[in-house]
């Protein structure tokens, strides 16, 4: 599928070269430690991404005024050591998200030479991509703050209308505030998700191709993107159809296996190396559409070392005439 001028663009024709470099890069020919040690590279990549949680209600405990009463005095009374408990779990907490965070940066490019250079290395893309996994780390860094504190403004500033509308107006305005912040809410997450869909998809690419830093990369990719919007659009869209049905076979896979399945997944790691397949897919196929926009574009070629010339043929030496061989000499 191609639109505008400009070079032939297909979403569909990466499908298949994207096949071709699962297969190359790890049943070509299949080794367990090989996949343990390229699955360990994308599970350092992907340290901020998986989720997990329950689900469920909890028990319904009904509270009389009198137990209200005395949770409170409990409250007021132990209000420093909740304090500082509370306080010291939030610090621990912020920097087990920063250290996963700064792991996770230099991990995206452990595992993008690994698909790129169908090599399974841990210590040398950690070294080479030092500089470019650090500059990866804080730009991410800068979106997260930015990202909380646009969601924490517009949350903070749609509440404090709705009680000083809801005192004085019923809940009338407190709905039309709700309507209000609701689109500027998703808005919000939809820039913030294109932003960490093209820094992971295309920036850091663009990063190791060059040897630059996070912000020139997406300097080059913007400019990339302003010429090209129509076919970046169709590859969003062709990503979220691709990844609702992949999400429904790895759904259908868990009911067929009785759950064996999904336990396998959701263990750290251990659940990698059981998707390493489609990791490895999902993170060549991008690549591989990059590489249409033309040979700057193109890390695969870029880090593939070109065959070595075959040696020439041998030819016995000629006369003076070029009708054979010297003779005597």
């Amino acid at each position: 599928m191609s639109n505008g001028a400009g070079p032939y663009i297909s979403v569909l024709d990466p499908l298949g070269a994207a096949i071709e470099r699962v297969k190359v890069v790890l049943f070509q020919p299949f080794n367990l430690e090989r996949w343990f040690i390229i699955g360990f590279c994308a599970w350092l990549a992907s340290l901020m991404e998986a989720g997990g949680g329950g689900g469920g209600s909890g028990p319904n405990i009904n509270l009389d005024r009198g137990s209200v009463e005395q949770f409170q005095r409990e409250v007021v009374q132990n209000l420093p050591v909740i304090i500082a408990v509370g306080g010291t779990l939030l610090v621990v907490g912020i920097v087990v998200q920063i250290v996963c965070l700064w792991l996770s940066s230099r991990g995206k490019f452990m595992f993008l030479h690994c698909v790129a250079t169908n090599r399974a290395e841990v210590r040398i893309p950690w070294r080479n991509y030092r500089l470019q996994g650090n500059s990866l780390f804080l730009f991410r860094l800068a979106v997260f703050f930015i990202g909380f504190f646009c969601f924490a403004l517009l949350i903070g500033t749609a509440v404090a209308l709705g009680v000083v509308l809801g005192q004085s107006g019923g809940p009338a305005p407190v709905i039309v505030v709700a309507a209000c912040a609701l689109p500027v809410f998703l808005l919000l997450v939809v820039v913030f998700a294109l932003v960490g869909k093209f820094t992971e998809d295309f920036v850091t690419p663009v990063m190791m191709l060059r040897g630059s830093l996070c912000v020139p990369a997406w300097r080059e990719f913007l400019g990339l993107l302003g010429a090209n919007k129509g076919r970046f659009a169709l590859y969003i869209l062709f990503q979220i159809i691709f990844g609702m049905a992949v999400a429904l076979i790895l759904l259908l896979i868990a009911v067929a296996t009785c759950c064996c399945a999904a336990c396998i997944m959701a263990i750290p790691y251990i659940g990698t190396v059981f998707l390493l397949p489609l990791l490895v897919f999902w993170r060549a196929y991008s690549v591989i559409y990059l590489a249409q926009y033309g040979p700057p574009y193109d890390l695969i070629g870029a880090l593939t070392p070109a065959p070595e010339p075959a040696p020439p043929m041998y030819m016995p030496p000629s006369g003076p005439s070029g009708s054979g061989p010297v003779q005597g000499l």
